[in-house]
C-alpha cells in the first residue's frame, strides 16, 4: 500500500490501469500519436525561444509582463491566439485571453 491508495477507488484502479494499458499499446505509434509527439517538440522549441526573447528584452529593460503572459503560456489554437502572438501549444492551458480570464475570476 501506499501513502495515495485512498485517492483511487479499488475498482476504478483497475479500471484505470486498463484504459492507460490499452492507450499505451495503441496511441504512441499510431498516426496521430506520432504527430502529437512532433507537436510537442515544436511547442518545447518555441516555447524555449521565446524565454530568451523575454529574456533578452528584460536585460534590455523592456517590459515583459505582456509577453509573459502571452508567450510562456501555452495557449490553444485560436485565430485570436495567433493573431495576439499567443504560444500556440498542443496542450494549452489558457482558452481565452489570460488577463480577462483572472478579471472574470
Amino acid at each position: 500500500m501506499t501513502e495515495h491508495d485512498d485517492v483511487i477507488l479499488p475498482g476504478k484502479r483497475t479500471e484505470l490501469e486498463n484504459l492507460f494499458e490499452t492507450f499505451a499499446k495503441s496511441y504512441p505509434d499510431s498516426k496521430q500519436g506520432k504527430v502529437h509527439v512532433t507537436l510537442y517538440a515544436k511547442g518545447r522549441s518555441v516555447g524555449r525561444a521565446n524565454y530568451e526573447s523575454i529574456v533578452q528584452a528584460h536585460a534590455n529593460g523592456e517590459s515583459v509582463t505582456d509577453d509573459i503572459l502571452l508567450k510562456l503560456l501555452p495557449h490553444s489554437d485560436t485565430s485570436g491566439n495567433r493573431e495576439r502572438g499567443a504560444w500556440i501549444h498542443v496542450a494549452p492551458a489558457v482558452t481565452k485571453d489570460v488577463k480577462e480570464w483572472f478579471r472574470g475570476c
